[in-house]
């Protein structure tokens, strides 16, 4: 792992404390001060479909944590620091995770164990690919919020078994397309304030690395409290997407 200091990797607007953009993915051929982050999935082309993670064969589940680190490999020679792997609910990598999606027989499914085989498949396969060059945040549900979807107490496992695998853990809600769990994840202004730290403060008191949170982070104050109390250690706020400058 690379020696760093997540605090001063982490802030790009130089704000005391590990708080920065929520948008921090590279939109467009010019680069900002910002772009040290970039979700590799969104690079890879995956076809999405409701039953994707049922109908897939083996063979093209083995190509995909080869895909994921050639496109590691290549950020990292880009310049970028952090390579973001979202395991969340609704995604390609988060559906095999989530038992509500994931209804194999193999050892591709069923047990916790074998739903997170592909994502542990995927940081393997990175570290091997991009070495300690590339840190990598992997992104999931601390609960899913779903009737047949997985609890905060397997939420605390999953991220047990990412532990020292992935350098920072991003613990939110699901992204389900279901209103109520869809609002934890993009908080309108009548969600609680930082909806989601009970679930990464679950997460952080079980495991050893940073842990990451976002969900209704968009006051200053408070966000430098739960940073000085230890609830998390990295903050994602929209606040200063919007408004960096006047923190400069």
């Amino acid at each position: 792992m690379l020696n760093v200091n997540y605090q001063y990797l982490l802030s790009p607007l130089n704000i005391r404390g590990t708080i920065f953009p929520n948008r921090v993915f590279k939109n467009t051929d010019s680069r900002t001060e910002s772009d040290i982050s970039v979700r590799i999935a969104d690079r890879c082309g995956f076809p999405y479909t409701k039953d994707h993670v049922d109908q897939i064969s083996e063979q093209e589940i083995l190509k995909i944590p080869e895909i994921y680190a050639e496109e590691a490999f290549r950020v990292m020679k880009e310049g970028y620091q952090i390579g973001v792997v979202s395991g969340m609910t609704g995604t390609f990598l988060g559906d095999f995770i989530s038992p509500s999606a994931n209804h194999r027989t193999d050892h591709w499914g069923g047990s916790l164990e074998n739903r997170m085989r592909l994502g542990l498949c995927i940081i393997e396969k990175i570290r091997e690919a991009a070495g300690d060059g590339l840190l990598i945040e992997f992104r999931i549900s601390g609960a899913e919020f779903i009737s047949d979807g997985y609890t905060a107490e397997e939420g605390i496992e999953i991220a047990k078994q990412l532990d020292k695998k992935a350098d920072i853990l991003y613990v939110a809600a699901g992204t389900d397309p279901e209103k109520d769990v869809f609002l934890r994840n993009y908080p309108s202004m009548g969600i609680l304030h930082g909806c989601n730290l009970r679930l990464a403060g679950g997460v952080r008191q079980n495991v050893s690395i940073p842990v990451a949170t976002a969900g209704g982070l968009d006051d200053l104050r408070m966000m430098n409290d739960i940073i000085a109390a230890g609830k998390a250690d990295i903050l994602y706020s929209d606040v200063l997407t919007a408004h960096g400058d006047a923190f400069r």
